[in-house]
């Protein structure tokens, strides 16, 4: 079975940001961005969120982005 959809569309990069910053803070972790790959990350992720893909290319997307 081949379903697509717009699997990321309710996640926003601020959504994943703001996911991110109460990840790390649990763990007293540094939340921010801290390499050249950010911006990269976030224009992966803002052109994939509307896009229908399959399961399997979300799961490729997230990969990219961390």
């Amino acid at each position: 079975m081949n379903f697509t959809r717009q699997w990321l569309e309710l996640f926003s990069w601020e959504f994943v940001t703001a996911q991110n910053e109460v990840l790390c803070l649990q763990k007293t972790a540094h939340h921010g961005p801290t390499s050249d790959g950010h911006l990269i990350a976030k224009e992966l992720w803002e052109d994939a969120r509307l896009r229908e893909m399959g399961l399997s290319e979300v799961v490729e997307v997230c990969r990219r982005c961390h």
